[in-house]
């Protein structure tokens, strides 16, 4: 027979006690006691399984980045705990530096530049009813379209709760809170104004002020302010009503703030994480390094610059007192400092002997590090070297090009971020009051039964501000219509426009050319343009480097 091997372990006094308690709780009631039994003989073999799992696992691991016989080894230790419970530990820390870089450090630049490329001046609202889906006509939609985005411009304007505000700049609020915290939080709440046709407005919330109350710090079901049901839905917000860090307003009280009233606006960079990570996480050690390196390179420089003489004085009596009378008194050791911006000179006592300082002179590594200090910085916020540093020198033609290209391509992606989860709510919420107070010409029994419908919209970001070369774009948008592979709606919406603003528009200059006799620019016999050549372009930029 083979011989079966028992586990010998000897019962520790956490063991004893478990016991106990399973004996106590199978007498009083037997399912849960025995529920409680078999859980635990449960955790105990998990425990055991994995003790002898890694007392067998080779120390060469066929990963090398698993290995732990490398220099590094064992002090490469990941974090093992949930994306929420990593954030409860750090995120606060997190925040506070992030902050404190975008306030004294250049590299705020490149977050107000990430806001400007995402936001600019605003996002454009359009009504997009489907006069077919409504079963009306075509008038009659584009009628109901022009009252829907009248009203969206009329609160616009100022939509802020101190009714100060444009919707634009607190869009570059709402990015600018992502950039620098990771997330931003917007509450719609209602408070009446007499020149407003609804009384919608936004509340840009501190990310600080969200967090859990200490009345609900053992509720599984309230975890960094955020509080979801027994199915993990988001139900509430826990908002503290004054900052922590406010020295005037001290409020420890909090609101709880439905759902359906916040906006919460961030990106998930791991399954399950709650709250958002400010987008300098990576880097900002880097960061911190290359600003400690700079300014110690300033005070280097400075010191270098100081020139000290020190000069023996044979008339320790009369010399001191002229030489005090006109240029100064002595220190507390009885020495004359005279001093000479940016040079010094002392004066020693007899039988000293003169020594001039010898400043060294600072070597030439100190641009290429912070060139390459910058890049990695760079390479870690997936946004372009150029624009962090605004150095575009020795950037070839075609390397600009792909620079840009790449930065669109983010800035597209932030962009419909915000739209998903910030504007398109704003746009609805709008439109909700709008029926329900009358100001639209919407009745409320259709709306209601199908508000989608009428809900309809776009939000059209400002026009990419690059073009590397026009007229190659300019023929490529008339070759892909002409072609049948993409729309005129597409091109002018990458541009910034709306199709019907843009050809109305269009119809009535053409109308008022032909009203005061202006002749198309072809009919006149002017020559057109001359094109642009890219390889040129590129000889003469980098001629230039």
């Amino acid at each position: 027979m083979n011989e079966v091997t028992r586990n010998t372990t000897p019962e520790t006094g956490l063991d004893r006690l478990g016991n106990t308690i399973d004996r106590v709780v199978m007498a009083l009631s037997p399912v849960r006691g025995a529920k409680r039994i078999a859980t635990r003989y449960m955790l105990k073999a998990a425990a055991d399984r994995a003790e002898r799992i890694q007392q067998t696992r080779p120390r060469n691991a066929s990963h090398e980045g698993a290995r732990t016989d490398r220099l590094r080894g064992d002090r490469w230790l990941g974090s093992k705990l949930s994306p929420d419970s990593d954030l409860e530990d750090d995120l606060q820390t997190l925040r506070d530096r992030c902050r404190e870089l975008y306030t004294n450090d250049s590299i705020g630049g490149a977050v107000e530049s990430r806001v400007t490329h995402v936001v600019g001046s605003g996002m454009k609202f359009q009504s997009r009813i489907n006069p077919v889906e409504l079963g009306i006509t075509e008038e009659a939609a584009k009628q109901l379209q022009r009252q829907i985005e009248s009203l969206v411009r009329k609160v616009s304007k100022r939509i802020d709760r101190d009714r100060v505000r444009p919707l634009w700049m607190i869009q570059r609020l709402i990015e600018r809170n992502v950039c620098n915290d990771g997330e931003a939080f917007v509450v719609m709440s209602d408070v009446g104004h007499a020149e407003l046709p609804i009384p919608l407005c936004l509340e840009v919330i501190d990310a600080d002020r969200v967090e859990t109350p200490p009345d609900k710090i053992n509720d599984p079901r309230v975890r960094l302010g955020i509080e979801k049901d027994a199915r993990g839905v988001i139900v509430a917000y826990h908002v503290r009503k004054s900052h922590p860090g406010d020295t005037v307003e001290c409020d420890t009280t909090y609101d709880r703030v439905p759902a359906a009233r916040m906006i919460h606006v961030f990106e998930q960079l791991f399954a399950g994480q709650s709250r958002g990570k400010p987008w300098l996480h990576r880097v900002m050690n880097r960061i911190r390094d290359a600003k400690d390196l700079d300014e110690a390179t300033i005070i280097s420089a400075q010191v270098q610059a100081c020139f000290s003489a020190f000069i023996k004085n044979t008339n320790t009596t009369g010399q001191y007192a002229a030489t005090a009378a006109s240029n100064g008194s002595p220190n507390s050791a009885g020495h004359l400092l005279q001093e000479l911006e940016p040079a010094t000179i002392k004066y020693l006592d007899e039988g000293q002997e003169p020594v001039f300082a010898q400043p060294s002179q600072p070597g030439d590594t100190y641009g290429p590090f912070m060139q390459w200090t910058y890049q990695r910085i760079a390479a870690g916020l997936n946004w372009a070297y150029q624009l962090i540093t605004k150095d575009w020198s020795g950037l070839s033609f075609a390397g600009g090009r792909l620079v840009l290209s790449e930065v669109k391509i983010d800035t597209r992606c932030r962009q419909q971020m915000l739209i998903d989860q910030c504007m398109s709510r704003v746009a609805e919420r709008i439109i909700d009051e709008g029926v329900i107070l009358g100001v639209l010409s919407i009745d409320a029994r259709a709306y209601e039964a199908d508000p989608d419908l009428y809900r309809s919209h776009s939000w059209t970001p400002q026009a990419w501000a690059y073009a590397i070369n026009p007229g190659e774009e300019v023929k490529a948008n008339q070759q892909l219509l002409d072609g049948n592979m993409g729309t005129l709606a597409d091109i002018l919406a990458a541009d910034g426009k709306d199709l019907e603003e843009t050809l109305d528009q269009r119809q009535r200059e053409i109308q008022m050319q032909r009203d005061r006799e202006i002749l198309p620019l072809e009919a006149t016999g002017a020559p057109p343009p001359p094109e642009l050549d890219p390889e040129k372009q590129d000889a003469e930029s980098a001629a230039a480097a």
